[in-house]
């Protein structure tokens, strides 16, 4: 089973929706299916499509009240495609908003199904906050498809650093190469965490500081003025003492508001996260401080 973890932007699926009970899906279910695949042409125009040219199928799931809240016994199902969210539905389809969320996708062949859901449904180290999606990657063949179970709301966090992952690109690496579920790039590479020693925590703080030199205005002036501080006791014991209030200034110095500047549009495209060079930097030593945190520095 392939999974990896994806950052998707609020989107619209209009379709063939109907609602019905969670132990007899398929007799009310594949209706949907056949009337969306009849009355395809009436949507072909309004939908999103891949580079090939082909529809973006999905089968999508609500709650009764429509509020993207998980199933419980009885929820709502639509057979449809992709679609953008201001998109105007023909009469008799619907159309339905899918927040922005970050998902754990699942591979897996129509067979397959039952066990896969239930494996990530039931895995206690997997908090499902909303309701799943299938998607199914080969337009026509029902057989392929993928789960996608959202698993943060908007953003994805680094369980170490406390980044917001906004994109495939944040996400760390597990040994074999595959995304890691937990934590970000900053903190995980390749299976492992970073080595973590005073000397590399000093150097990344340095790193950061240098960073202002060149490029003067991408520190705050209160963050700017601690880190300072702090290496000046780089030879001192109270260097040690003096860690927590560090972190707290670097957690606190980054990912600022840039509404109305030039890295706005880039800004609200990452989820109003800041991926320049000194917010990248302050993540690196925030890792560096927690992994470090509880031994000896």
């Amino acid at each position: 089973m392939s999974i990896k973890i994806v950052y998707k932007e609020a989107f619209a699926v209009i379709g063939k929706a109907g609602q019905g009970s969670a132990n007899n899906p398929s007799e009310w279910i594949s209706p949907l299916w056949q009337a969306a695949n009849a009355n395809f042409a009436e949507i072909s125009g309004i939908i999103r499509k891949s580079e090939s040219g082909a529809p973006l199928v999905w089968g999508a799931m609500n709650d009764v009240n429509e509020q993207n809240r998980r199933w419980s016994e009885v929820g709502k199902y639509m057979a449809g495609c992709e679609a953008d969210i201001d998109a105007v539905p023909p009469s008799g389809w619907t159309k339905w908003i899918i927040p922005t969320q970050s998902y754990m996708v699942a591979e897996c062949t129509s067979d397959q199904y039952g066990e896969v859901f239930g494996n990530i449904a039931s895995d206690p180290n997997i908090q499902i906050i909303a309701t799943v999606h299938e998607r199914y990657p080969q337009p026509g063949n029902p057989d392929m498809l993928e789960l996608w179970f959202p698993v943060a709301y908007g953003d994805k966090f680094c369980q170490l650093c406390g980044m917001q992952i906004t994109k495939p690109s944040d996400i760390g690496t597990e040994a074999d190469g595959t995304p890691s579920t937990s934590y970000c790039c900053h903190c995980y590479k390749g299976g492992s965490f970073e080595n973590a020693t005073p000397g590399k925590l000093i150097a990344d703080v340095k790193a950061l500081a240098n960073i202002e030199v060149e490029y003067p205005g991408l520190l705050s002036s209160p963050l700017l003025n601690y880190i300072q501080n702090w290496l000046s006791l780089v030879e001192s014991h109270k260097v040690t003492d003096a860690l927590p209030e560090l972190l707290s200034a670097l957690i606190d110095g980054q990912d600022c508001d840039l509404a109305n500047t030039q890295w706005e549009k880039g800004w609200l495209a990452d989820g109003k996260v800041c991926h320049c060079l000194a917010c990248n930097a302050a993540r690196q030593c925030i890792s560096d401080i927690k992994l470090m945190m509880g031994g000896a520095i």
